[in-house]
């Protein structure tokens, strides 16, 4: 089976901007009810190409996602279906406040009396796992380090698995539960379904996954709002080359 073409395109916002409607309808052989996406960086620039591709005319088999839209429409029904709830972020850092309190005996590095921190909690937990560090690699990390960088990686991995497996337990996942489960969904069914990543400079580690993912055997393209060659766009290097990598051709 012959491969589906990935395209790359980097380039300013507005050069990019001007060829979406094109690159869009050319998605899925041009048939206009084709299931198409268009994955975009945030919820702002989402509903901004909404509305370019409404005025155009012709996409009503388009959906325009954020990436964490993407990653509900994957893996949302059968997390819904196994009984799993998203809990309201209020209630996700009661509950990382609990971890942190009952697991406070065995910390190295973090003081078990600190206490009103439960959306710190949240997001350093939610940014470890973004970035594909999970309690097994924090914990071996720790091993091949020194002094209190490795303790505090120790105390992280402990943290990390107490949290976890208080959602678990409670029957709630959280976003970077939800981008894993999506990636595992992906990888082991790949859609076909023709996507264009329009919009990101930068991808973290389950991002890159997803989208190696979901582009595996699909028609795709990305678009990278950056002129390759200048010093101010250095930061979108990294996935440009990453896309290169993953297949796709300018």
């Amino acid at each position: 089976m012959a491969q589906a073409p990935k395209i790359l395109a980097a380039a300013p916002f507005h050069h990019l901007e001007s060829s979406l409607a094109q690159r869009v309808r050319g998605l899925g052989g041009g048939d206009p009810l084709a299931h198409r996406r268009v994955v975009v960086i945030s919820n702002r620039l989402r509903d901004h190409v909404q509305g370019v591709l409404a005025r155009a005319g012709g996409f009503a088999g388009v959906k325009v996602l954020s990436m964490i839209d993407l990653a509900r429409e994957v893996a949302e029904p059968e997390r819904a279906l196994a009984g799993f709830t998203q809990p309201h972020p209020a209630l996700a850092e009661i509950l990382a406040e609990k971890t942190f309190e009952r697991a406070g005996r065995e910390f190295v590095f973090f003081n078990s009396d600190t206490r009103g921190y439960g959306e710190s909690i949240c997001a350093t937990l939610t940014d470890l796992a973004e970035a594909n560090l999970s309690p097994e690699a924090l914990r071996e990390l720790s091993g091949k380090i020194s002094g209190p960088d490795a303790a505090r990686c120790r105390d992280l991995a402990l943290l990390a698995k107490r949290f976890h497996s208080l959602m678990r337990e409670r029957g709630f996942y959280d976003r970077s539960s939800l981008f894993l489960a999506a990636c595992e969904k992906s990888e082991a069914e790949p859609p076909r379904v023709p996507t264009i990543f329009y919009g990101f400079a930068e991808m973290n580690a389950l991002q890159r996954r997803l989208t190696a993912a979901v582009c595996r055997e699909a028609e795709a393209q990305a678009l990278v709002p950056a002129q390759p060659d200048a010093p101010a766009c250095a930061h979108a290097r990294p996935l440009i080359d990453w896309f290169e990598r993953q297949g796709f051709r300018r």
